[in-house]
């Protein structure tokens, strides 16, 4: 493949905030990861090239990897194309995530699928160690931990924005989401078709019980924007999908969430002055979001609030 000038490691390596137990679970001989991509040319190579060089692909090669390139007027296709018949490339003029998931579930066998955003790059286990996860009894869905990469180019203020976030429940917790997780069949099952909503995770998470989900080992990259700016336009994009899950939650009957820690952790960092300045960034970013997202919501105008500047920065572009 060519050199797209991206950096698979942006950061130094550090100790991640929550790591599993090694999983017992049998893996299977086959599954399926769906990658929904638009317009993602500067880190689709990065994303399919760590898919391709897991343990699980490596020691038995039958991962159907399905990317679905929804509405992309990029270099997306071209690129997948470069892959041959490693990877299995679906095309779509909309540009909808929702859609294109729901493409992929459609063209893959029955099994265990995993749904991975195409900006996000795994370690070499975490794809097996989330299959092994599943094959674990009564476990549904598992996800490993998230790893939040800065940019070379990141800011004081967005690092310390981002020390706060990482002391989140949600880092710590059996959560699903964030970029990478995988279903059971069965989980599969319950959800049926996609519905068409932005927050695809909130989706899958109201379908299993807490028990039924457990951290993997591994983890995946999540690169943070690398402006504050964009971490705003992100965050409207996560609250707005947030208020139209709720919504579609409230119609069909569906539980939003258990009983979540609220803003204690957050009370808890400010007993540190040392955390001041960030918990100011933070909860200042969440407000201003929650009130952007409100606005957007009750227009019908939620923007999917894509990191472009980032995107240019990893492709060398910036």
């Amino acid at each position: 493949m060519e050199d797209l000038g991206l950096d698979p490691a942006p950061i130094v390596t550090r100790p991640l905030p929550h790591q599993s137990e090694p999983a017992v679970g049998l893996v299977p001989d086959e599954a399926s990861i769906i990658v929904p991509a638009h317009n993602e040319q500067a880190t689709i190579a990065a994303c399919l090239d760590a898919v391709l060089a897991s343990t699980f692909q490596v020691k038995t090669p039958n991962l159907d990897i399905v990317v679905v390139a929804n509405g992309c007027s990029d270099r997306t296709t071209e690129i997948v194309q470069g892959y041959g018949d490693s990877v299995r490339l679906i095309e779509t003029s909309i540009g909808s995530k929702a859609n294109a998931l729901e493409l992929g579930r459609k063209a893959t066998r029955p099994g265990p699928r995993i749904y991975l955003d195409a900006d996000i790059v795994v370690s070499a286990d975490a794809i097996e160690s989330v299959l092994a996860r599943l094959g674990e009894e009564g476990i549904e869905g598992s996800a490993p931990a998230i790893d939040l990469a800065r940019p070379p180019s990141t800011s004081l203020a967005l690092r310390e924005y981002a020390r706060i976030w990482e002391q989140a429940p949600y880092f710590r917790a059996d959560l699903i989401g964030a970029g990478f997780y995988g279903l059971t069949e069965q989980a599969q099952q319950r959800i049926g078709s996609w519905p068409a909503l932005i927050a695809d995770d909130l989706v899958a998470l109201c379908h299993l019980l807490p028990e039924e989900r457990r951290t993997a080992s591994g983890w995946f990259r999540h690169t943070l924007p690398g402006r504050l700016r964009d971490v705003a336009k992100v965050e409207v994009r996560r609250e707005a999908g947030r208020l139209e899950f709720a919504a579609w939650a409230e119609a069909e009957g569906r539980p939003l969430s258990e009983e979540s820690p609220g803003g204690r952790w957050l009370i808890h960092l400010a007993k540190t002055p040392l955390n001041w300045p960030g918990l100011a960034l933070f909860v200042g970013v969440k407000a201003l979001a929650k009130v952007r997202a409100r606005r957007a919501f009750s227009r019908n105008d939620i923007d999917w609030g894509q990191d472009q500047h980032g995107r240019k920065l990893r492709a060398g572009q910036g």
